[in-house]
């Protein structure tokens, strides 16, 4: 039972932790666009669209 649990949360921190590295990704994603450096953001936003395959929001970036 004990271990169960132990998988439980360690599933769980790792989804957090893998959310929290797709925010500070797209974070990061923006600022370059800000700062009108548009190919260094399209290159970020293409690589976490590769990487994270569920999430739509950077393809949609990637295409603008």
């Amino acid at each position: 039972m004990k271990s169960l649990c132990k998988v439980l949360v360690l599933l769980f921190t790792l989804t957090i932790t893998a959310q929290s590295k797709y925010e500070q990704g797209m974070a990061k994603a923006f600022e370059l666009w800000q700062e009108k450096k548009l190919y260094n953001a399209a290159n970020l936003l293409q690589r976490i669209a590769t990487a994270e395959n569920e999430q739509w929001l950077s393809d949609y970036y990637v295409a603008q």
